[in-house]
């Protein structure tokens, strides 16, 4: 099989713990993914700072993970929905600076499980705003499925095929898909089959392992269910060359790694 790329999910922390677990990642990987959600989503300009530095310094490429916590993508109140349009621009400002061409968002969830026809219609133009952003800024942007752990996710956040469909219709380039293993395991989506239907639009990959409950443990690859070596081999078979982040702790990053490697060389 093709030598995978590898990535891990970047720290939580801010300040020195973001520096010295950043470095720490550093010594084990070269790719790493920067989230912007709480508490990085406000007064980070000292960690990005010590990113640029450290690109060069440990030979680094990131990929960046916009906020999602509040979920006001889709928000019927239009100030709102703009606050959370502002803060999906200032993560793909926070790429380029960082010389990324990658940022992941969320599709938002129904507060209470609260469903309105009219609020898919708000995404499909939110989702087109960022897109549009983001190409004049050579940015792609990878819509995550999210996990159905709850009736807060519908099926549209969760469902490849729903989730293929909005891609779809926002029909542009640089708009496709993060796809999260761990999250369609608990979903039960078809992994190998909506790997094949991502086809060019699969961007980046989130993987790490559960057992398809309603629960995110985010384990190493191979502590849960997860068929990895028939998930590896479609990733070769349509010529995935992206990155393949294990989203989890370092500890697991290192035990999740060398699991698939050793898959891989089967």
């Amino acid at each position: 099989m093709k030598k995978l790329n590898f990535c891990i999910k970047g720290s939580k922390k801010t300040g020195q713990q973001f520096i010295d677990e950043t470095i720490s990642m550093a010594a084990q990987v070269s790719s790493i993914e920067i989230n912007c959600n709480y508490p990085q989503s406000d007064d980070f300009d000292m960690e990005l700072n010590f990113l640029k530095k450290a690109k060069k310094k440990f030979n680094l490429s990131y990929v960046i993970h916009a906020p999602y916590l509040n979920s006001s993508l889709g928000d019927f109140n239009q100030e709102l929905r703009d606050d959370a349009i502002a803060e999906i621009f200032r993560s793909i400002d926070r790429a380029v600076f960082l010389g990324s061409n990658m940022v992941t968002i969320h599709p938002p969830f129904d507060p209470y499980g609260i469903y309105f026809r009219e609020k898919e219609d708000i995404e499909l133009d939110t989702y087109k705003q960022i897109a549009t952003y983001a190409a004049a800024r050579n940015i792609r942007i990878g819509l995550e499925n999210e996990a159905q752990t709850c009736f807060f996710f519908p099926d549209r956040a969760c469902k490849f095929e729903l989730i293929k469909k909005v891609v779809e219709t926002v029909n542009m380039k640089n708009f496709g898909y993060t796809l999260d293993l761990g999250h369609g395991n608990i979903t039960g989506i078809d992994i190998e089959h909506s790997i094949r239907e991502a086809s060019s639009k699969l961007f980046h990959i989130h993987a790490h392992d559960n057992f398809g409950e309603k629960e995110d443990l985010h384990l190493a690859p191979g502590d849960g269910n997860i068929h990895w070596n028939n998930v590896l081999m479609t990733l070769n078979a349509t010529g995935y060359d992206q990155l393949f982040e294990i989203e989890t702790s370092l500890e697991n990053f290192i035990k999740g790694r060398a699991y698939i490697s050793k898959v891989s060389k089967k």
